[in-house]
């Protein structure tokens, strides 16, 4: 019998590449560098972000490469998500990506054997001020369902997680689907786009470029 090895990572689907076609429909807006730093001040001060990066992830979670990411505290995000970007309802909660060292010191240990793919709840340590996680943890019973990111399985989001604590404190991001509600998350470029350019997302990342409005 063949052994079979675990998946290392779910960045199993589709990558394109970023072409000249896209400058020309995206003249209207301003394409910079990506930067890490950039980002993540952005973050902080309240935008909400696409992020379209190297190869989708295989199955029905958004785990940083076809995500909408946020700010875990600043005011206003979620409704300004619900209304105004994927038109969902105000009830549904939205979850988050955090470094693998951030979890052990701001959530309770779980048993779960995949905390990589936002599919088990894990919840706040009492001592945490839930503020600090106001827009990705349930107030009722303070459980959030996050997707844990290693260098090993997402270094570039790591990094991105990694930078954005050094200016908010704390490593983690509210990560949601990069789509409208009903529709299917982002496949292409185009897709990204478009979802850009009809919503009130403030900018977006496609691989090596952020674009903003």
């Amino acid at each position: 019998m063949n052994n079979i090895k675990p998946l290392e990572n779910i960045y199993l689907g589709n990558k394109y590449k970023f072409k000249k076609i896209y400058f020309n429909k995206l003249q209207n807006y301003k394409i910079s560098k990506y930067s890490n730093k950039h980002v993540s001040e952005k973050i902080k001060n309240g935008d909400v972000i696409g992020r379209y990066f190297g190869r989708a992830e295989f199955g029905q979670r958004a785990l940083g490469n076809r995500s909408i990411l946020a700010s875990i505290d600043y005011p206003g995000i979620v409704e300004k998500i619900n209304k105004k970007i994927k038109s969902r309802d105000f009830w549904m909660p939205f979850a988050l990506s955090i470094t693998d060292d951030e979890l052990n010191k701001y959530f309770y240990k779980n048993r779960s054997l995949d905390p990589f793919y936002m599919t088990t709840c894990y919840k706040l340590k009492d001592e945490i001020d839930l503020n600090k996680f106001k827009n990705v943890v349930h107030p009722a019973d303070r459980t959030g369902r996050p997707q844990i990111v290693t260098k090993m399985n997402n270094l570039e989001y790591f990094d991105l997680l990694n930078e954005l604590k050094k200016i908010t404190g704390v490593g983690a991001i509210l990560n949601t689907s990069f789509n409208i509600h009903k529709k299917t998350i982002v496949e292409t470029i185009d897709d990204a786009i478009n979802v850009f350019k009809t919503t009130n997302l403030d900018g977006i990342i496609i691989n090596n470029y952020y674009i903003s409005k």
